[in-house]
Parts: C-alpha cells; sequence; structure tokens
C-alpha cells in the first residue's frame, strides 16, 4: 500500500484528517488490479458526530463504504490538545484502518 496524500485541519471544533491510498487488488486469482482506498477521520467533541470511515474507489468513480466504526471502537485516548499530537494520533487510526481495509480486500503488498 502506498500512500499518496494526506490532508489534516481543524474545523471550528473537529479535527479532521484524509488520508488516500494506492494498492493493487487481485481479481479471480489474476495479478493485482490498481485500486484506491480513502481513510476519512472526523474526532469531534460529541462521540455521536465522530467519523471513522474506509472507502473503496468503484468502477464508476464512486465511493464503496467498507469500513465505518463508531467512535467508542477508535477515539479513545486520541483526545490530545496540541495539533502535533492529534496529527500523530489520527495518523495511526487511519493507517490501522487502511490496513483492515487492505486485509478485507485481500490486497497484495
Amino acid at each position: 500500500m502506498n500512500i499518496v496524500d494526506r490532508s489534516f485541519g481543524r474545523h471550528h471544533l473537529d479535527w479532521r484528517l484524509t488520508m488516500t491510498a494506492h494498492l493493487l487488488v487481485p481479481v479471480d486469482r489474476r495479478p493485482g488490479r490498481p485500486s484506491v482506498l480513502q481513510a476519512v477521520l472526523i474526532h469531534t467533541p460529541l462521540a455521536k458526530d465522530s467519523v471513522a470511515r474506509v472507502s473503496v474507489l468503484a468502477d464508476d468513480f464512486t465511493w464503496a463504504v467498507l469500513l465505518d466504526l463508531p467512535a467508542a471502537e477508535w477515539s479513545v485516548g486520541v483526545d490530545a490538545p496540541m495539533e502535533e499530537t492529534m496529527s500523530e494520533a489520527l495518523e495511526d487510526v487511519a493507517n490501522d484502518l487502511l490496513r483492515r481495509a487492505a486485509t478485507i480486500l485481500g490486497a497484495v503488498s
């Protein structure tokens, strides 16, 4: 998996991270087909509004959701007052989500 784009920032009270990766996904036991995964994390003060989602780009150029986790499964211990610390914490979660999505797809490293 190759991370090709990463954006991080703050919007009002929310921290947001988007990571996009290219990888090869095998189809019918043939060599891998190039695919795109995107992890989106939004950490908000209210857990009900937080998002941790990984999608894959479909053939019709729409995003198909592979994983969508509730805040209780990922936001514990993510609260950090410093931007650098929050960036690292969200990036760790995003990397884990991308690895899990690649496993679901049976991607080739």
